[in-house]
């Protein structure tokens, strides 16, 4: 689980790197072209509202693997406790057959 966790960690920080990077070459590339009609403040503004867009989605992406993953360590614990009642519910039950 864990090795599975830190590979989309991993994946997630390179994508959020590359997008990050098209940005700032986009950047360059309006600043060394202007005349080049494809790299327009438009392109550049809408480019970057759907980086910032990717970058949230993939954040969120990882704050929901950190939550799932506290939750199935609670779940594990949970699961521990109610073995342990189970069985010191059968050692009382024992206990009380025996006295009777």
């Amino acid at each position: 689980m864990k090795m599975v966790r830190k590979n989309i960690l991993n994946i997630i920080g390179g994508l959020s790197d590359i997008v990050l990077l098209g940005n700032l070459n986009a950047i360059v590339d309006l600043v060394l072209h202007p005349e080049i009609p494809y790299f327009g403040m438009e392109h550049l503004i809408f480019g970057g509202i759907a980086r910032v867009a990717t970058i949230l989605l993939f954040t969120s992406l990882v704050f929901y693997i950190r939550d799932l993953n506290r939750s199935m360590k609670m779940n594990a614990q949970v699961e521990k406790d109610r073995q342990r009642v189970i069985a010191e519910m059968k050692l009382t039950l024992s206990e009380l057959e025996t006295i009777y």
